[in-house]
């Protein structure tokens, strides 16, 4: 196994373990959400700009972990495509040169 395929194996092990904490992240927003807005709704002394500032406040939350999802997405899939290609080149390299 060359260096090129254990650096990938590693990448794709990262890939998978930071996207397994984000969707746990997500979801604990997610669960947070619902009970956040089960007690604003129940809350008739928090007055209804202030209500509106926490939902503003969780949405922004919720975009910016879509935005790093999406974000770490397109790093991945650049980064993968540099070790396919380069892993092409090598592989040409060896037809053109036996050992």
């Amino acid at each position: 196994m060359n260096s090129i395929q254990v650096s990938k194996q590693l990448m794709d092990f990262s890939k998978m373990t930071f996207d397994n904490t984000l969707n746990a992240m997500l979801l604990l927003q997610d669960q947070s959400r619902r009970i956040a807005s089960g007690v604003l709704e129940k809350s008739s002394w928090l007055p209804q700009n202030e209500k509106k500032a926490i939902n503003d406040w969780i949405e922004s939350y919720k975009k910016g972990l879509e935005g790093l999802k999406s974000a770490s997405d397109e790093s991945y899939k650049i980064i993968s495509h540099y070790f396919t290609s380069e892993e092409e080149t090598i592989n040409k390299v060896r037809v053109t040169f036996p050992p």
